[in-house]
């Protein structure tokens, strides 16, 4: 996975070196279809991207995923990276899928290193959050027009 084509990551023009310590900080993990990858709830200790598959996002109280991740460099766990203790969401495999795992400490780290570049992948952060908000906006929305 070329790090510039994740969400997160595009525009912000990390030097050669945040980059290799970026790396550093990545684990390939694969998920087998039916697999839960996090809980609501769980502590949030890893932001995810997705390499290849895709991925059910579920909010409690939904009854079924409210976002299916499926494109390569789409993120899910950045309630890791926006400070929160917990994921508000349970995100489990669609189908095998292959992921990059990031510890939120270690990343958390390069970026107070590296302040510049950390300021605006937070600021992307912000544009990602608010998409996914729009999202579930309109997924309840359908929701409430089906029982309506």
């Amino acid at each position: 996975m070329i790090i510039r084509e994740v969400d997160l990551f595009q525009g912000l023009n990390l030097s050669d070196e945040v980059l290799d310590q970026l790396v550093k900080v990545m684990e390939s993990v694969s998920c087998p279809a039916g697999q839960v990858l996090f809980r609501q709830g769980d502590p949030a200790d890893h932001f995810y991207i997705l390499e290849q598959g895709s991925l059910n996002l579920s909010v409690a109280g939904a009854g079924r995923p409210t976002h299916l991740v499926k494109r390569p460099g789409e993120t899910v766990g950045w309630s890791s990276v926006a400070g929160r203790e917990t994921y508000t969401a349970t995100v489990d495999c669609a189908q095998d899928s292959r992921l990059i795992r990031i510890n939120k400490d270690k990343l958390d780290d390069l970026l107070r290193r590296h302040p510049a570049s950390g300021l605006l992948f937070y600021k992307r952060l912000a544009a990602v959050v608010g998409e996914r908000l729009i999202q579930c906006h309109q997924f309840l929305v359908m929701m409430h027009k089906e029982k309506g």
